[in-house]
């Protein structure tokens, strides 16, 4: 399954917008009682946030 969106997210980073698309994403699989799921993105830096916060 894919879905797609878009919005108007102001004034920030590029990184800022990787990152509140994944958690958009994640969010809306959630609601749609999807737990397992896989995340692609092109945005190393946003990789090792996420990766970095379970520490």
């Amino acid at each position: 399954m894919v879905r797609a969106f878009s919005g108007n997210l102001g004034e920030g980073s590029i990184t800022r917008a990787e990152l509140a698309g994944i958690a958009f994403g994640l969010k809306a699989a959630w609601e749609m009682g999807l737990r397992q799921v896989q995340v692609h993105t092109d945005s190393h830096a946003a990789i090792q946030l996420v990766e970095g916060a379970g520490e």
